[in-house]
Protein backbone atom coordinates (compact mmCIF):
# COMPACT_ATOMS: atom_id res chain seq x y z
CA UNK A 1 0.00 0.00 0.00
CA UNK A 2 2.86 2.14 0.63
CA UNK A 3 4.15 2.29 -2.89
CA UNK A 4 0.41 2.67 -4.24
CA UNK A 5 0.41 5.64 -2.23
CA UNK A 6 3.67 7.14 -2.97
CA UNK A 7 2.54 6.62 -6.96
CA UNK A 8 -0.70 8.15 -5.93
CA UNK A 9 1.15 11.12 -4.30
CA UNK A 10 3.46 11.79 -7.33
CA UNK A 11 0.29 12.43 -9.65
CA UNK A 12 -0.99 14.87 -6.76
CA UNK A 13 2.52 16.50 -6.62
CA UNK A 14 2.31 16.65 -10.87
CA UNK A 15 -0.87 18.12 -10.67
CA UNK A 16 0.18 20.31 -8.85
CA UNK A 17 2.40 21.99 -11.20
CA UNK A 18 -0.57 22.47 -13.36
CA UNK A 19 -3.22 23.61 -11.01
CA UNK A 20 -0.83 26.20 -9.02
CA UNK A 21 -1.13 28.58 -12.14
CA UNK A 22 -4.55 30.46 -11.29
CA UNK A 23 -4.42 31.89 -7.85
CA UNK A 24 -0.96 33.49 -9.30
CA UNK A 25 -2.29 34.91 -12.47
CA UNK A 26 -3.19 38.78 -10.81
CA UNK A 27 0.08 39.02 -9.34
CA UNK A 28 2.16 37.87 -12.17
CA UNK A 29 0.08 40.17 -14.67
CA UNK A 30 1.20 43.04 -11.87
CA UNK A 31 4.66 42.03 -11.86
CA UNK A 32 5.77 41.15 -15.06
CA UNK A 33 2.71 43.12 -16.90
CA UNK A 34 1.37 40.07 -18.41
CA UNK A 35 -1.67 40.06 -20.07
CA UNK A 36 -4.98 38.11 -20.10
CA UNK A 37 -3.70 36.46 -23.81
CA UNK A 38 -0.20 35.45 -22.29
CA UNK A 39 -2.34 34.75 -18.78
CA UNK A 40 -4.63 31.97 -21.07
CA UNK A 41 -1.51 30.43 -22.63
CA UNK A 42 0.04 29.77 -19.49
CA UNK A 43 -2.88 27.88 -18.26
CA UNK A 44 -3.45 25.99 -21.49
CA UNK A 45 0.14 25.50 -22.64
CA UNK A 46 0.16 21.80 -20.55
CA UNK A 47 -3.02 20.86 -22.18
CA UNK A 48 -1.68 21.72 -25.61
CA UNK A 49 1.43 19.58 -24.90
CA UNK A 50 -0.72 16.95 -23.77
CA UNK A 51 -2.66 16.90 -27.16
CA UNK A 52 0.25 17.17 -29.00
CA UNK A 53 2.85 15.23 -27.35
CA UNK A 54 0.95 12.46 -25.57
CA UNK A 55 1.48 9.67 -28.22
CA UNK A 56 5.54 10.38 -28.14
CA UNK A 57 5.72 10.93 -24.53
CA UNK A 58 3.90 7.93 -24.07
CA UNK A 59 5.90 5.81 -25.83
CA UNK A 60 9.10 7.15 -24.33
CA UNK A 61 7.77 6.67 -20.67
CA UNK A 62 7.03 3.01 -21.16
CA UNK A 63 10.69 2.64 -22.45
CA UNK A 64 12.03 3.82 -19.31
CA UNK A 65 10.01 2.21 -17.27
CA UNK A 66 7.24 3.36 -15.24
CA UNK A 67 9.38 4.11 -12.02
CA UNK A 68 12.72 5.99 -13.64
CA UNK A 69 9.77 7.83 -15.74
CA UNK A 70 8.03 9.29 -12.82
CA UNK A 71 11.36 10.69 -11.31
CA UNK A 72 12.69 12.08 -14.54
CA UNK A 73 9.41 14.05 -14.53
CA UNK A 74 9.77 15.18 -11.28
CA UNK A 75 13.01 15.85 -11.39
CA UNK A 76 12.23 18.10 -14.22
CA UNK A 77 9.15 19.65 -12.58
CA UNK A 78 11.16 20.63 -9.63
CA UNK A 79 14.01 22.39 -11.90
CA UNK A 80 11.52 24.54 -14.07
CA UNK A 81 9.02 25.64 -11.03
CA UNK A 82 12.80 26.73 -9.23
CA UNK A 83 14.11 28.32 -13.11
CA UNK A 84 10.61 29.71 -13.05
CA UNK A 85 10.96 31.62 -9.77
CA UNK A 86 13.90 34.06 -11.55
CA UNK A 87 11.55 34.55 -14.61
CA UNK A 88 11.77 38.11 -15.80
CA UNK A 89 8.47 37.68 -18.55
CA UNK A 90 6.24 35.58 -19.96
CA UNK A 91 8.35 34.74 -22.98
CA UNK A 92 10.56 32.70 -19.70
CA UNK A 93 7.69 31.26 -18.24
CA UNK A 94 5.43 29.62 -21.07
CA UNK A 95 9.21 28.09 -22.13
CA UNK A 96 9.37 26.74 -18.33
CA UNK A 97 6.03 26.07 -18.52
CA UNK A 98 5.60 23.60 -21.91
CA UNK A 99 8.66 21.55 -19.66
CA UNK A 100 6.62 21.44 -16.92
CA UNK A 101 4.01 19.32 -19.62
CA UNK A 102 6.71 17.14 -20.73
CA UNK A 103 7.59 16.49 -17.11
CA UNK A 104 3.77 16.62 -16.01
CA UNK A 105 3.29 13.42 -18.54
CA UNK A 106 6.23 11.88 -17.49
CA UNK A 107 5.08 11.26 -14.05
CA UNK A 108 1.01 11.06 -15.16
CA UNK A 109 1.31 8.73 -17.97
CA UNK A 110 2.76 5.72 -16.69
CA UNK A 111 0.75 5.93 -12.94
CA UNK A 112 -2.16 3.76 -13.98
CA UNK A 113 0.15 1.23 -15.48
CA UNK A 114 2.48 1.08 -12.46
CA UNK A 115 -0.33 0.52 -10.16
CA UNK A 116 -1.76 -2.27 -11.51
CA UNK A 117 1.75 -4.08 -11.40
CA UNK A 118 2.03 -2.98 -7.91
CA UNK A 119 -1.75 -3.51 -6.56
CA UNK A 120 -2.62 -7.50 -6.01
CA UNK A 121 -5.43 -8.56 -7.98
CA UNK A 122 -8.62 -7.94 -5.89
CA UNK A 123 -7.46 -4.34 -4.79
CA UNK A 124 -6.45 -3.14 -8.54
CA UNK A 125 -9.87 -1.47 -9.34
CA UNK A 126 -9.30 0.47 -5.90
CA UNK A 127 -6.28 1.73 -6.39
CA UNK A 128 -6.99 3.71 -10.02
CA UNK A 129 -9.70 4.52 -8.34
CA UNK A 130 -7.56 6.30 -6.28
CA UNK A 131 -5.44 7.52 -9.10
CA UNK A 132 -8.62 8.93 -10.82
CA UNK A 133 -8.46 11.35 -7.96
CA UNK A 134 -4.66 12.95 -8.55
CA UNK A 135 -6.26 15.82 -10.49
CA UNK A 136 -9.31 17.05 -8.67
CA UNK A 137 -7.06 16.89 -5.21
CA UNK A 138 -4.50 18.61 -6.89
CA UNK A 139 -6.95 21.46 -8.16
CA UNK A 140 -8.43 21.42 -4.64
CA UNK A 141 -5.38 21.83 -2.83
CA UNK A 142 -3.81 24.58 -5.10
CA UNK A 143 -7.06 26.36 -4.98
CA UNK A 144 -7.32 26.12 -1.36
CA UNK A 145 -3.86 26.81 -0.81
CA UNK A 146 -2.00 28.89 -3.66
CA UNK A 147 -4.04 32.01 -2.37
CA UNK A 148 -2.37 32.23 0.91
CA UNK A 149 0.84 31.18 -0.05
CA UNK A 150 0.96 33.95 -2.84
CA UNK A 151 -0.34 36.50 -0.58
CA UNK A 152 2.39 35.32 2.06
CA UNK A 153 5.17 34.27 -0.56
CA UNK A 154 4.74 36.00 -3.48
CA UNK A 155 4.50 34.18 -6.65
CA UNK A 156 8.75 33.55 -7.06
CA UNK A 157 7.91 32.10 -3.53
CA UNK A 158 5.12 30.03 -4.23
CA UNK A 159 7.08 28.66 -7.13
CA UNK A 160 10.13 27.74 -5.57
CA UNK A 161 7.88 25.69 -2.59
CA UNK A 162 6.46 23.91 -5.50
CA UNK A 163 10.01 22.77 -6.22
CA UNK A 164 10.69 22.25 -2.70
CA UNK A 165 7.72 20.19 -2.59
CA UNK A 166 8.66 17.98 -5.89
CA UNK A 167 11.98 17.55 -4.96
CA UNK A 168 10.48 15.83 -1.68
CA UNK A 169 8.39 13.65 -3.35
CA UNK A 170 10.69 12.62 -6.06
CA UNK A 171 13.48 11.72 -2.57
CA UNK A 172 10.47 9.79 -1.38
CA UNK A 173 9.52 8.20 -4.45
CA UNK A 174 13.29 6.83 -5.15
CA UNK A 175 13.25 5.62 -1.50
CA UNK A 176 10.14 3.87 -0.90
CA UNK A 177 9.77 2.29 -4.47
CA UNK A 178 11.30 -0.32 -6.75
CA UNK A 179 11.51 -1.04 -10.53
CA UNK A 180 8.50 -2.51 -11.73
CA UNK A 181 8.53 -6.26 -12.39
CA UNK A 182 7.68 -6.40 -16.35
CA UNK A 183 7.12 -4.15 -19.15
CA UNK A 184 5.01 -1.44 -18.03
CA UNK A 185 0.97 -1.36 -18.92
CA UNK A 186 -0.08 0.52 -22.01
CA UNK A 187 -0.30 4.41 -19.95
CA UNK A 188 -3.87 6.03 -20.09
CA UNK A 189 -4.58 7.54 -23.00
CA UNK A 190 -3.34 11.80 -22.78
CA UNK A 191 -6.21 13.44 -22.70
CA UNK A 192 -7.65 11.67 -20.03
CA UNK A 193 -4.64 13.21 -18.03
CA UNK A 194 -4.46 16.54 -19.25
CA UNK A 195 -7.62 18.01 -18.33
CA UNK A 196 -7.43 20.81 -15.89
Amino acid sequence: PREQHLIVAAGVCAALHVARLPPAVAALQQALAITLVQAGFLLSIVQVAGMLLGAVMGAWADGLGPRRSMLLGLALLAAASAAGASASGAAMLMALRALEGVGFLLVVLPGPGWLRQAAPPPTVMAALGRWSAYMPLATALALGIGPAAVEALGWRGWWVALAVVTTAMALALARGTRDARGTAAAPAHPTQLAAA
